[in-house]
């Protein structure tokens, strides 16, 4: 893996924290957080796609700026470390890159310019009730004269009301197909869910709703139809794990500046070797997380195996994820549970990520059954 971040890569990431220290602020969080139903930082959303931020990892040739999976992690670390509320995943891992990767050109050149002007966006539906695998869906399609019909449910999608756009998958002919969804589109019931995070989400119910051929991801069904959602998958975790890392160094950082100024006997409480020792364990989990999702996306944008790395990126960003904002909250005490207080953001935030597309248990079991299907 190269470790090394070239100077242009800097440059991305600090012109995304940029726009988004000036706009993501605890005042204007909380003006957005006053409002009902889910929250989402639209205009933010905005500004990011204006200076190229939103389709930096998209292909040129619809407006993007022709960068990478490694590129778009080190976005999603400064989204994260600002706690925004914004549809990066979604949009742009779940939902843009996987019609890049996969889909055909007629596809790319209808949806991705709108993704980079930033007023479309994208999701993939891959939860449905009682399933644990993507690939592996109860939801289905039947054929009709001009294309197919498609039933099922889907659970928390998210953007799922706010799309132009649903990925979804569905069993096909024996195998999988993922189908581009219209949410507004007769024979869908988009019903949205407020989740402890805040973020939009929705459930959809698929009722016979029409897919056109065309609208076949890539035209793909059958077993490489479960290959595009494993690759789906894939991207989305290591771009969670990414997010994860940001928002652990965002509470850490919060943490230490409390911890400076905090006093107890007349001196700081940051000086005491307990304090001290904890927070040094959470700057270590917190670059733990940051390396393995770097290693993940690296490995991805390579076009190398990456289904050990995916997953060990996946856990640290669960577990040690997990232990970063506890620590926090501990160091910080009472304040620490006050909603006016913005630590609660990244606190919410990280259980969100880490239940996401995985638990911990989830991929130490990938894991495991990686490591027994290798040779003794």
């Amino acid at each position: 893996m190269d470790m090394v971040v070239t100077e242009d890569q800097q440059a991305l990431a600090a012109l995304a924290a940029e726009i988004l220290t000036d706009r993501v602020t605890p005042a204007a969080l909380s003006a957005l957080e006053a409002t009902p139903g889910g929250v989402w930082d639209a205009e933010t959303w905005k500004a990011l796609a204006a200076a190229g931020i939103v389709g930096a990892a998209l292909p040129e040739a619809h407006g993007g700026g022709g960068l990478g999976l490694v590129e778009l992690g080190l976005i999603l670390e400064e989204v994260g470390r600002a706690a925004a509320p914004l549809p990066f995943v979604a949009t742009v891992a779940l939902g843009a890159l996987a019609v890049a990767r996969h889909g055909t050109d007629a596809q790319q050149a209808a949806l991705l310019p709108a993704v980079c002007d930033g007023s479309a966006i994208l999701t993939a539906a891959l939860v449905e009730p009682g399933e644990t695998d993507p690939a592996a869906p109860t939801t289905n399609v039947t054929r009709d004269a001009d294309g197919y019909r498609l039933w099922g449910t889907k659970l928390l999608v998210p953007y799922g009301a706010e799309a132009a756009c649903v990925l979804v998958p569905a069993a096909v002919d024996g195998g999988v197909g993922v189908f581009l969804v219209d949410p507004k589109a007769p024979g869908v019931t988009v019903t949205p869910v407020v989740v402890t995070s805040r973020e939009p989400t929705a459930a959809l119910e698929l009722n016979g709703v029409h897919i056109a051929d065309a609208d076949v991801l890539g035209g793909i069904t059958g077993a490489d139809g479960r290959e595009v959602v494993a690759d789906v998958v894939q991207v989305g975790t290591a771009a969670l794990a990414s997010l994860q890392a940001g928002l652990c160094d965002g509470a850490l950082k919060l943490t230490a500046a409390y911890t400076r100024e905090r006093k107890q006997f007349g001196v700081a409480i940051g000086s005491f070797q307990a304090v001290g020792q904890r927070e040094a364990d959470a700057f270590i989990d917190t670059e733990v997380v940051r390396l393995t999702a770097r290693q993940a996306q690296w490995r991805l944008a390579e076009g190398l195996p990456a289904q050990d790395e995916v997953a060990i990126a996946k856990y640290w960003a669960a577990d040690g994820g997990g232990r970063v904002v506890h620590a926090a909250h501990h160091l910080h005490g009472g304040i620490g549970m006050d909603l006016e207080y913005p630590l609660f953001r990244y606190f919410v935030a990280t259980r969100q990520v880490e239940h996401t597309l995985g638990s911990p248990t989830r991929q130490l079991l990938t894991l495991g059954a990686s490591l027994a299907e290798q040779p003794a």
